[in-house]
């Protein structure tokens, strides 16, 4: 299979491969929706983007119109690939997200302190730990291509 050659840009969902699939799919499902909002709040708030780079919000909002001929499917894709990468380690998990935080890569972390049986439970928990001592399970991210290689070349591409 030839690499994706639109690749300027690019979607990373970084996820703890220990985690059972089921969860994985639940909160890198999270993930990808909150940093969708987080890049659109910046996108369309410029005074919540200081400092985030203009090219690379509007490469986040690039989504492609795909329909079949007869017009019965239409999907809406990203012009970027969707990267998916896995470490045991959420130590790595952790590192990632502060570097990204740390170059202005915009980032959204899920946490196990956020799985619990309702919002509230959710909310209290993870209030109730810093980022060190949280429980990494996934980090999506959009980077223009290379920012955080120097970590993400530490992970194994997920199969």
């Amino acid at each position: 299979m030839a690499l994706y050659e639109d690749n300027e840009y690019r979607f990373i969902v970084a996820c703890f491969a220990r985690a059972e699939v089921g969860r994985l799919f639940n909160v890198a499902g999270h993930a990808m929706a909150g940093l969708m909002d987080r890049l659109c709040t910046l996108h369309q708030k410029p005074e919540e983007a200081a400092g985030a780079d203009p090219a690379l919000l509007r490469a986040a909002a690039d989504f492609l119109d795909y329909r079949t001929g007869d017009e019965m499917l239409h999907a809406r894709i990203a012009r970027w690939p969707v990267v998916v990468i896995k470490t045991d380690r959420q130590n790595l998990l952790r590192r990632l997200y502060l570097a990204a935080v740390e170059r202005g890569v915009p980032a959204n972390p899920v946490i196990m302190e956020m799985v619990d049986e309702n919002t509230e439970k959710q909310l209290a928990n993870t209030a109730a730990v810093t980022v060190e001592q949280a429980q990494f399970v996934c980090v999506a991210l959009f980077e223009k291509n290379g920012t955080l290689h120097d970590l993400t070349k530490k992970f194994s591409l997920m199969r």
